[in-house]
């Protein structure tokens, strides 16, 4: 599925899938399963992925600009040079994420990991 277009796609087990540079600008992954999935370069922006598993996820390069991470696992998930500008990650588990780079959080929403602490 490298370089899809698939916005607005209504999305649910992705499990090890290969999306990269895959468009997926407003999609509905709602409880969506993309845990191990290959997703470097994707554009998830603006996407519903609220309560979605993104554990072990690569998504390296990937525009999250505006997404709805809110209860989603990114435990394990590489990050780098991710765009998080606008994007909700409250209550997310980000255990063990791998290279986030905090120069891209812009003003997402990172308001309590799970231990109920201040992100920032």
């Amino acid at each position: 599925m490298t370089g899809s277009y698939l916005p607005g796609a209504i999305l649910t087990n992705l499990t090890g899938a290969d999306l990269k540079e895959a468009n997926m600008n407003g999609a509905d992954l709602l409880g969506a399963n993309l845990s191990g999935a290959e997703l470097p370069g994707a554009n998830l922006s603006n996407a519903n992925l609220s309560k979605a598993s993104l554990s072990g996820a690569n998504l390296s390069n990937a525009s999250l600009s505006g997404a709805v991470l809110t209860v989603a696992s990114l435990r394990g998930a590489r990050l780098a040079q991710v765009q998080l500008s606008g994007a909700n990650l409250e209550g997310a588990n980000l255990h063990l994420v791998l290279n986030l780079d905090a120069a891209l959080l812009g003003r997402e929403t990172l308001q309590h990991n799970n231990a109920g602490r201040p992100h920032r």
